[in-house]
């Protein structure tokens, strides 16, 4: 088996951990823990492939070298498929107040009233939500009776510099 493809079949094994470790455990909790399941399937993932690239190392007869490169590119690839998950499809999709209606109206398969709607929806409930969620990820902390920022760098940090980069490099060309 060429090495190129056992990294895939690694890789693919990794992230098909990171998701059903997230389908089976985003059941069972709530949202201010959604960044503890990210983190505890990432892990998940990353183990499980490492472990499916050193079998396939092992069995393929490699080199030290050839083994590392195998198990480390599959370990990139797997991290990096399910980063762009996260940022791409897992975020938009869990922040989204229409994705969030949609999920509250089908936990009932009878449905749901509009008045139980509006009162899991009034600005106090979200706003509870939304701080509930920075704080399960780590971005706030609650001291005393004030919200302060506990990461000053996160990924949507990272994303508004690179935006701030590009737009002064398209304004001055």
């Amino acid at each position: 088996m060429p090495i190129d493809l056992a990294v895939l079949i690694a890789a693919a094994a990794g992230l098909g951990a990171v998701l059903l470790y997230q389908a089976i455990a985003f059941r069972r909790v709530k949202d201010g823990a959604l960044f503890n399941v990210l983190i505890a399937s990432m892990v998940c993932g990353l183990l499980l492939c490492a472990a499916v690239g050193l079998w396939f190392a092992l069995a393929m007869g490699l080199l030290l070298i050839e083994a590392m490169v195998l198990v480390v590119g599959a370990l990139l690839l797997t991290g990096l498929v399910s980063f762009v998950y996260i940022l791409c499809l897992f975020g938009p999709c869990t922040t989204s107040v229409r994705i969030r209606l949609l999920r509250e109206i089908g936990q009932d398969s009878k449905g749901i009233t509009r008045e139980a709607l509006a009162a899991s929806y009034n600005d106090r409930v979200i706003l509870d939500l939304r701080l509930e969620r920075l704080m399960g990820s780590g971005d706030l902390a609650l001291r005393g009776d004030q919200y302060v920022l506990v990461r000053r760098r996160n990924v949507f940090f990272f994303m508004e510099c690179v935006a701030d980069a590009m737009k002064t490099f398209i304004h001055k060309g």
